[in-house]
Parts: structure tokens; C-alpha cells; sequence
């Protein structure tokens, strides 16, 4: 899923393309997607170790 970004987006996804344009947009990824595999989100953008749109592959 390639997305449109610029040079100040806060991530881009090297495995799905995604882009994250803020660390509260992939914050807010990660909580959804935590919440669906009944786990616990990640505090911090750093804290974020897999991109919320690829996780299903871990």
C-alpha cells in the first residue's frame, strides 16, 4: 500500500509502505491494533517495533 509522503512524515513503512504522517498516527495505529490481538500499546512512538499494518506477519 504505497502511500503519498513528504520528507517531514514521522515514518514510512519499508515492508507495506505506510505512512505514519505523525508519531500520534502511528500511536493510535498501534492501540487499535494492540487492542486486537489483546495486548498492550505501546506508550511512546519509539516504543513501536513492528508497523501496526504488518504485524499480522510476526
Amino acid at each position: 500500500m504505497d502511500e503519498p509522503w513528504t520528507a517531514d512524515v514521522h515514518q514510512v513503512c519499508g515492508e507495506c509502505g505506510h505512512v505514519f504522517p505523525t508519531a500520534a498516527a502511528l500511536l493510535a495505529d498501534d492501540a487499535a491494533t494492540a487492542k486486537e490481538f489483546g495486548l498492550t500499546p505501546a506508550a511512546t512512538a519509539e516504543q513501536v517495533v513492528a508497523c501496526p499494518h504488518c504485524s499480522h506477519d510476526l
